[in-house]
């Protein structure tokens, strides 16, 4: 910083080390600072700005941090000084990458990494990537502008099971979770893998895995509370039938708000309806035995259900 002659104001000097014309910035041992560092980087992370100033070059935020320590491990192989991250930092990055370990390369790739020949050498195909990169960008902000109604659902689904598993999803997460989604199936139909079937499950799923923050904070999600969460919304996805998704809604929503919203909907017939509150009424429970004391005056007057 410095102050201006007449001590109105205060500039910074650009140096080899400042971000201010940067593209990108890598911030590495980001699980090193502590909380009132992380607290000054979260606005070049969320904000592009520093000091208050925009950086209006920086388009790329990326950060390095060691995995969090976990109560089963050995002291030898715990990350002395690795703290994790703020919840709100963590949850503005989009995708958060577990790095293979060693032992979980293949015997090609651990070759590479040790191969001293490579070391401080600039990769060539960066300028094609650059390319690659521009063009797709703007096939992706096109998408995003009407994004496909597959994705919004399938995201909407996973944060919604996986906040009622205890892994709570923000809207900013979810919001995210369908940017992701959508640029790694523009990435990949442009590498010339196929987007639909089982390919198209598989994107899915490689998308919900590596967009949940919490193993920035508090360590991964269980594996079988993706795969459960990835497959009931790939389920709402088949369904083709009006009815079976409205039953599919109506079965999944956690509020008796949003149950009457869905029964008050004209868009699927008196005995769908009526299915769906059959299935809630063979559940008991203190929301079940509300539900019957608020609905049976109110949907008998107004004829939403039939005599079953």
């Amino acid at each position: 910083p410095m102050p201006s002659p007449d001590g109105g104001s205060v500039n910074f000097l650009p140096t080899p080390a400042t971000v201010w014309g940067a593209e990108s910035v890598l911030i590495d041992e980001l699980s090193r600072c502590k909380p009132e560092t992380q607290n000054k980087l979260f606005s070049v992370i969320h904000e592009r700005k520093i000091q208050g100033i925009d950086l209006p070059g920086l388009r790329y935020r990326w950060a390095a941090m060691n995995p969090l320590n976990r109560a089963d491990e050995s002291e030898a192989d715990r990350y002395s000084g690795s703290i994790a991250l703020d919840q709100a930092l963590a949850d503005r990055f989009a995708w958060i990458v577990s790095v293979p370990d060693w032992a979980e390369l293949p015997d090609a790739d651990q070759q590479l990494v040790i191969d001293p020949s490579g070391e401080n050498k600039i990769n060539t195909a960066s300028g094609e990537l650059a390319a690659t990169i521009a063009e797709l960008r703007r096939e992706f902000l096109a998408a995003t502008e009407r994004c496909h109604p597959d994705v919004v659902t399938y995201c909407r689904v996973t944060a919604t099971l996986l906040g009622k598993a205890g892994f709570r999803i923000s809207p900013r997460r979810a919001r995210l979770m369908a940017r992701n989604l959508t640029s790694l199936l523009i990435a990949a139909h442009h590498l010339g893998h196929s987007v639909t079937g089982k390919q198209r499950d598989a994107l899915f799923r490689l998308c919900l895995r590596w967009s949940v923050p919490h193993r920035a904070w508090m360590g991964d999600v269980p594996s079988h509370v993706l795969d459960a969460a990835h497959a009931e919304a790939l389920k709402l996805l088949a369904a083709t039938d009006p009815g079976e998704r409205w039953l599919y809604e109506f079965s999944q929503v956690s509020t008796l708000e949003k149950k009457f919203d869905l029964l008050l909907n004209d868009s699927v017939d008196c005995d769908t309806k009526s299915i769906g509150v059959i299935r809630l009424l063979n559940t008991p429970s203190v929301n079940t035995a509300i539900f019957s004391f608020v609905a049976l005056p109110l949907l008998t007057r107004l004829e939403l259900l039939n005599d079953e």
